[in-house]
């Protein structure tokens, strides 16, 4: 495989294993193949993964391997007294690859592996790899979370609906898989990937999301025109809406953001009016504040629409946050139980 015409033997090798071992149905003949520790010689090869033909085989011919795993083959990939596991080891560096189907073949691969009911392997992986695999895991969704909620904010172009759709698909993919390796009932593992999801994922992402980092006195407000607005406040958005000159009783939607992002102050001149902020959240730890998307001063017909108002406003942002926060009890629940 290190001569010179290397590629070409290196791709034939890993096309004719991966046809092989996903043929193989007797196991006498299978054992016979993974003795002598020549498949393990294979798999740690320093393959050119630059080439997407080369990693696209040799992935492939992993989530094969991992096919036939069970409590009596397991023994010839994981050497318990090097406290060695190539199979695993090597597969989940691929595991943030910028294919798509590299990345669901190493998952395949690594669910196919924790279900091998063998003690001492699940030690091995607890001990060696759990922590950062996880880590590394949760931190990968955590950003595609975030770019994903960057994407629904700034989609304004309905051409680009294609790849919300795409993103979304992916992120029910993470939770699929993070579904699947609860579900395989492995504690040892299920605690750490717990543990991860908690301090990288739910508390600073989710959780987070719902306190408020910029405050209304820190927003200066700059005069602009005056129009009118219906304010709707339904169980989760903040709508305004344009009266329709032409059609009477119809309107236009001209704004709509989530009313976990709506702040509401008194105007200390006017009774009947509010000064309502919208802040587009901030996505980046670093960054500690964000310009409005709105900012505005609404003034109604009198006092007691204004109040009305004002209640409504604080009242829907509660009822948002208690909505939010009993959706994720749900799943903190279902973590721990």
């Amino acid at each position: 495989m290190r001569q010179k015409n290397g590629r070409f033997i290196c791709v034939q090798i890993l096309q004719t294993l991966n046809i092989l071992f996903e043929n193989i149905r007797n196991e006498t003949s299978l054992y016979y193949l993974l003795s002598n520790n020549h498949v393990n010689n294979i798999i740690i090869h320093k393959f050119d993964f630059s080439d997407e033909e080369i990693t696209a085989y040799y992935i492939s011919f992993l989530k094969t391997l991992s096919l036939k795993l069970n409590k009596h083959s397991i023994n010839f990939f994981y050497n318990e007294k090097n406290n060695d596991f190539p199979l695993y080891v090597e597969a989940i560096k691929f595991f943030n690859h910028p294919e798509t189907m590299v990345r669901i073949a190493v998952r395949t691969l690594t669910l196919n592996v924790y279900k091998v009911p063998d003690a001492t392997m699940h030690r091995f992986i607890l001990d060696c790899t759990a922590t950062e695999y996880f880590s590394n895991l949760v931190w990968f969704i955590r950003n595609h979370v975030l770019d994903f909620d960057n994407l629904i904010r700034n989609n304004r172009d309905i051409n680009n609906r294609g790849q919300l759709i795409s993103s979304l698909e992916e992120y029910l993919d993470h939770i699929h898989y993070l579904q699947d390796i609860f579900l395989l009932n492995v504690d040892s593992l299920n605690n750490v990937l717990k543990d991860q999801l908690m301090n990288r994922l739910l508390i600073p992402v989710y959780i987070f999301s719902l306190i408020k980092r910029d405050k209304f006195s820190r927003v200066k407000t700059i005069p602009q025109r005056k129009d009118r607005r219906f304010l709707v406040i339904d169980q989760m958005q903040f709508i305004l809406i344009e009266p329709d000159i032409k059609k009477v009783g119809w309107g236009i939607v001209k704004f709509c953001d989530l009313m976990q992002d709506v702040e509401v102050a008194n105007d200390k001149e006017d009774s009947r009016s509010l000064h309502i902020t919208i802040h587009k959240p901030v996505n980046n730890i670093y960054v500690k504040t964000s310009p409005p998307i709105l900012n505005a001063k609404f003034t109604f017909d009198d006092h007691i629409r204004c109040m009305t108002a004002k209640q409504n406003l604080i009242k829907g942002r509660q009822r948002y946050i208690y909505i939010y926060i009993n959706r994720l009890k749900t799943i903190i629940i279902y973590f721990y139980f």
